[in-house]
């Protein structure tokens, strides 16, 4: 009788999660159809006619839905930012990716509805599904007090909401062992591009600028990230992406999966673009990840510790040389002066440039909130409303006009979902590392779900160093690629302990 009952409630909320779905799907055309003329006139006839294709395309791999998560990352990780680099005229070219990844949402909801869904709760997921609902919560109480224009709700949605099909394609589909492999296997290609691109980034496109008499900035420099000559890029999120491909590697040697000798062949690889970007967030990046990666080393092998430790100051410092040689020295920089630019709050330029420096961007949402209202403060301005830039601008944005108030993840979050919202989402970060934790320490998984579910516990911690760097969360498409799917990583690997105990037993 009781487990009569538990099936009946499981059925019970299983078409409660399918409804709430397509609501939300059926909610999403509708609002589609209200902004569609105003967005189709901003994309570019090439972009609109290879969205048409997709959509046929993605029509037929409904039935083949691995394909089309490959499809997804590739477009996301590759071809998006290649067009954006180098071809003129290609405007909206991300929605193509963003669309796609939506519609994984539907084989998850296919199999969770067919039964066919690995799906079980564990304790070890509890505190990431309740500061998800959490957040979500303040996203509809700040939207109920400043309801969003179709624009801006669409805008929202595609930057927060789109991506997460493939969360809950991870979470939901039966994807085997051996299909999630290969997929990870076309991260390590897709990261093994990358110092190709880079190199002929900086020696033949940079090359040619410098001839013409023009400087050229190691921003500039984006792999298939995205952006351009002139105009910087997503440098940090390619940073981000090489960390993560690095931590996947490490954690694979710790597993033996791999030996020494390939490990640092591998490593020399993906890591040589780091040295043509100036992204000063590597210097954060690489310390704490190796910290929290090696951190049982402190205490069961301190001399290691101390060794690996060493190692990673030693080569920081030879990065900080280069760095210095080929980004700095030749435009009379001083390398002190630039990494403090990056911890100051204010630069003297906010009240004509309206630039903010990433700690000032949160005080100045603390000047203009403390002493405001209760409720703005807590729960924000609504999804949206801090935007300065894109398709649609945020109200607020316009109203602080021309200040970048959305500077960091964190200074548009606490504009846009107050001081709850951004502990909800900082919540579900620091709960995404703790459930990585303890799939790692289960006695069920051995070789590469450990070696995942190891890599997977600094990975969150580069994620939260991200929305205090930039608003890559969640205005870069590539940048919420990688957290949806870390996240549903982090899912399927508990699917896959739920399995393992049950054949134990």
């Amino acid at each position: 009788m009781k487990r009569h009952s538990s099936d009946l409630m499981h059925s019970l909320l299983k078409s409660i999660g399918v409804a709430f779905v397509l609501a939300g799907i059926a909610a999403m055309s509708a609002i589609m159809a209200l902004g569609l003329e105003p967005f189709v006139a901003k994309m570019s006839a090439p972009v609109i006619g290879a969205a048409a294709l997709g959509a046929l395309v993605a029509s037929a791999l409904f039935l083949h839905p691995i394909a089309l998560l490959w499809i997804v990352t590739i477009l996301t990780l590759v071809v998006v930012g290649l067009a954006k680099y180098f071809i003129a005229g290609v405007g909206g070219v991300q929605w193509i990716s963003y669309g796609l990844g939506a519609l994984l949402y539907l084989p998850a909801l296919a199999a969770l509805a067919g039964g066919q869904a690995l799906f079980r709760h564990r304790s070890a997921s509890t505190w990431v599904l309740f500061w998800l609902a959490v957040f979500l919560m303040t996203v509809v109480v700040s939207w109920s007090f400043y309801p969003p224009s179709p624009g801006i709700l669409l805008a929202s949605l595609k930057a927060w909401a789109f991506f997460g099909g493939v969360w809950l394609f991870l979470a939901f589909y039966p994807v085997s062992l051996g299909s999630l492999k290969s997929w990870l296997y076309g991260w390590l290609g897709i990261a093994f591009l990358q110092p190709l691109v880079v190199l002929y980034q900086w020696f033949i496109i940079g090359g040619n600028h410098r001839a013409a008499g023009g400087g050229m900035s190691g921003d500039w420099i984006t792999g298939t990230f995205g952006g351009g000559i002139g105009q910087g890029g997503l440098a940090p999120v390619l940073a981000l992406f090489l960390m993560l491909i690095a931590l996947l590697l490490l954690s694979a040697w710790r597993q033996s999966l791999i030996n020494t000798k390939r490990l640092g062949f591998l490593m020399a690889i993906i890591l040589l673009p780091v040295a043509f970007m100036e992204e000063k967030v590597v210097f954060l990046y690489v310390p704490l990840a190796v910290l929290v990666l090696f951190r049982d080393y402190a205490y069961r092998r301190p001399l290691a510790f101390a060794l690996t430790a060493g190692l990673v100051a030693i080569a920081l410092t030879g990065l900080f040389t280069v760095y210095q040689a080929i980004h700095w020295e030749d435009r009379g920089e001083d390398a002190k002066d630039m990494f403090a630019y990056s911890f100051q709050v204010e630069s003297n330029r906010e009240e004509y440039t309206g630039h903010l420096t990433r700690p000032g961007a949160v005080v100045y949402w603390a000047r203009h909130n403390f002493n405001g209202g209760v409720v703005e403060t807590l729960f924000g301005y609504g999804l949206g409303s801090a935007r300065t830039a894109g398709q649609s601008i945020g109200w607020m944005a316009l109203q602080k006009d021309p200040m970048t108030i959305d500077r960091t993840g964190l200074s548009l979050l606490l504009w846009e979902v107050g001081l709850i919202g951004t502990a909800a989402f900082l919540g579900l970060l620091i709960s995404g590392m703790l459930m990585a934790s303890r799939l790692m320490a289960g006695e069920i998984f051995t070789g590469f779900e450990k070696a995942l579910a190891q890599a997977l516990v600094p990975s969150f911690s580069l994620f939260s160093v991200a929305v205090l760097y930039r608003n890559d969360i969640p205005y870069a498409g590539n940048m919420m690629f990688l957290l949806m799917s870390a996240f549903g990583l982090l899912f399927w690997l508990e699917h896959r302990a739920t399995m393992g105990s049950r054949v134990a037993q």
